[in-house]
């Protein structure tokens, strides 16, 4: 399970409990095709957000 920030019309949203494969030598992350749908539909709005999360941002430039 692994949690992922996603960037929907510009506003990041965070996805957690996300079943993945994990490659053992390179840690690459894949998801299901039946798991990437179901994020997809959540983050475009089939879903209620179970939380909201305050992130501070800083730039590295």
């Amino acid at each position: 399970m692994v949690s992922e920030v996603f960037e929907v019309d510009g506003k990041r949203v965070l996805v957690e409990n996300i079943p993945a494969q994990i490659c053992a030598q390179c840690g690459e992350m894949t998801f299901s095709r039946e798991t990437t749908e179901r994020v997809r539909r959540m983050v475009h709005g089939e879903a209620e957000p179970s939380g909201v999360v305050e992130l501070d941002v800083f730039a590295y430039a």
